[in-house]
């Protein structure tokens, strides 16, 4: 079926050959799953089959097809379709109800579930087909028209450019192709108006291609540089693999791999930046509005519209912000604290940053690059303790490498992070006195409350730059905590699956592990909006792309686990055990 769906939209505007297998007949009906007789079944099959050979035999004789769609008939059928992924996406949204109105027993639930789930990611697909046949009418990019497309509230917005990195296989497979699946969903006709740009390392090359096919015009994947990507080579996923004949044959979660894991994110700190900048210097910067970092190991739940409003020449720029952070807020409630200011609060009483999402304006391209480029000049000299040196080789003198060594060892401790601690740094103009007022708890958060006026210039031959930077709420743009119930509230518009827990439940399984701040019901919405853009994006591959991601679980001594041992972890008891990847 995929096939038959990628082959009828080399021709734009015809009729897929499979005839919508009969979804659109069959909408709207609430049954129960299996009622769908086997003869209405094969009469959907039937008209199809007859639809193909009449398209088909008119090409051969040269006569009008009738199998063509009018531009009226495109955008009824693409509405149809997108009301039966609405329908479908509520029935499984019902099946995660804790409590069910019916008697189901557990299996047959999560068979249901997984039946809905594949079958959304099919009629998304089909949506999909109708968006690139018309933009392949309409000459898509940056004056695509999407009037008459299903364009959801707040995806029109000014034009953006999304960047992230994936490096690794199996991390592509668990994350990045889940990331781009929840891209589309949320913002359906209109992604074809914004770019998604994939920077890339050590993704094997039949996963890359089919990531290609299935979400082009939008995404463009760019090759790290050959020294870059080396460091990717073995330590995907997080994980420590063994080899045997060359070949990968397990890789554990085990705590000697945090280190390796740790070390590649400090060179994404670095570089990441330093990429975007040299991206942007192709051109790039005056097609958008606004560049947005965000990491790979995020899904878009909504549009961001909201903040990032359009930038044309009648509305003008409408942000008060050049460079938007992402920071925790006392309206950031979690499940296992009752006091917000136990997950947001630094030790040192700030806002706690996370840098997994950055927002930039382009309403001066060069003050954005200036940004990114001394914003990875921070990081490095930061975590380095001035070591790194200057951009023409020379080192930092003793005196300055001791101001940096003492900035670092003071914000690297407070932010936990060497993007969020360089962040704080230049949000106070390298004057740390002023962050308890700049960054502060609560209402002491002035970046909180608007732009404020941050100076880079460093070095004395530069130029006066400045620019505003703002702080965001992080619960909205960049969620990456537990919540309460496990459901996302109506605003949520990005969830950050961080950390080592995501990494060994996804894609499939485990989800009986717990810690303290993590367990499956505090995260039901976070685990199913995965599943169903993870069933999205494994309809694209070819089966021999598919990456292995069966999971086991075993005590550190080999023993076979007990119930008393699940148990004792979905009650959040430490047992010591391992995931392995195989």
């Amino acid at each position: 079926q995929a096939s038959a769906l990628n082959s009828s939209a080399l021709t734009p505007c015809r009729r897929p050959a499979h005839g919508w297998r009969g979804h659109l007949l069959l909408s709207g009906m609430r049954r129960p799953w299996g009622a769908v007789a086997s003869g209405a079944a094969a009469a959907v099959w039937a008209v199809a089959a007859s639809l193909h050979a009449s398209g088909a035999a008119a090409e051969a004789t040269g006569a009008p097809n009738p199998n063509l769609w009018s531009a009226a008939e495109v955008f009824e059928m693409e509405g149809k379709l997108r009301q039966e992924v609405a329908d479908l996406e509520a029935e499984a949204s019902w099946l995660r109800e804790p409590n069910g109105r019916f008697e189901w027993g557990q299996t047959a639930m999560m068979d249901r579930n997984s039946k809905l789930r594949r079958q959304v990611a099919r009629t998304r697909q089909e949506v999909t087909w109708i968006h690139r046949t018309a933009a392949a009418e309409n000459h898509a990019g940056a004056g695509v028209p999407l009037k008459g497309l299903g364009v959801p509230s707040d995806a029109d917005h000014g034009r953006t450019l999304f960047v992230a990195m994936c490096a690794g296989t199996s991390y592509f497979d668990s994350f990045c192709g889940p990331f781009l699946a929840s891209f589309e969903r949320a913002y359906d006709a209109a992604a074809l108006k914004h770019r998604v740009v994939i920077f890339t390392a050590s993704v094997d090359p039949k996963m890359l291609q089919a990531a290609k096919s299935r979400f082009a015009p939008w995404v463009d994947f760019e090759p790290l540089p050959e020294e870059a990507g080396q460091d990717f080579a073995v330590a995907d996923d997080n994980m420590v693999c063994e080899f045997e004949e060359g070949k990968i044959t397990v890789c554990n979660a085990v705590a000697n791999s945090v280190t390796g894991r740790q070390n590649k994110v400090v060179r994404n700190n670095v570089m990441l930046p330093v990429h975007i900048e040299a991206y942007l210097k192709r051109g790039k910067a005056t097609e958008f509005c606004y560049v947005v970092i965000i990491d790979s190991d995020t899904l878009f739940v909504r549009p961001l519209g909201a903040f990032l409003p359009d930038c044309t020449a009648e509305s003008g720029w409408q942000v008060d912000w050049e460079v938007g952070i992402t920071v925790y807020d006392p309206d950031f409630h979690v499940p296992w604290a009752e006091d917000p200011a136990e997950a947001g609060r630094t030790s040192g009483g700030f806002s706690r940053i996370n840098a997994g999402v950055v927002l930039i304006s382009l309403a001066q391209p060069e003050l954005a690059l200036f940004f990114l480029h001394r914003w990875a000049q921070a990081t490095s000299w930061l975590q380095s303790g001035g070591e790194e040196g200057l951009e023409e080789g020379e080192p930092w003198p003793d005196e300055a490498k001791r101001v940096w060594q003492d900035w670092g060892q003071t914000l690297l401790r407070e932010f936990k992070g060497p993007n969020q601690a360089s962040l704080a740094l230049l949000l106070c103009s390298y004057e740390t006195e002023r962050l308890p007022e700049l960054l502060g708890w609560g209402s002491a958060c002035e970046a909180c409350q608007r732009g404020v006026e941050v100076k880079l210039k460093i070095f004395p031959e530069e130029a006066e730059t400045q620019l505003r930077m703002r702080a965001l709420p992080a619960r909205l743009l960049n969620h990456p905590e537990s919540m309460r119930d496990g459901r996302f509230a109506p605003d949520l518009l990005v969830i950050h699956l961080k950390g080592m827990w995501w990494r060994n439940i996804l894609p499939r399984g485990l989800t009986n592990l717990a810690d303290s701040f993590r367990r499956s019901t505090w995260n039901r919405d976070s685990l199913a909006l995965h599943w169903l853009l993870y069933d999205t994006w494994q309809l694209a591959l070819p089966p021999e792309a598919r990456h292995a991601s069966l999971k086991a679980l075993s005590p550190e001594d080999g023993r076979e686990v007990s119930a008393e041992d699940l148990s004792k972890v979905l009650n959040g008891v430490s047992v010591n055990t391992r995931a392995s990847r195989v």
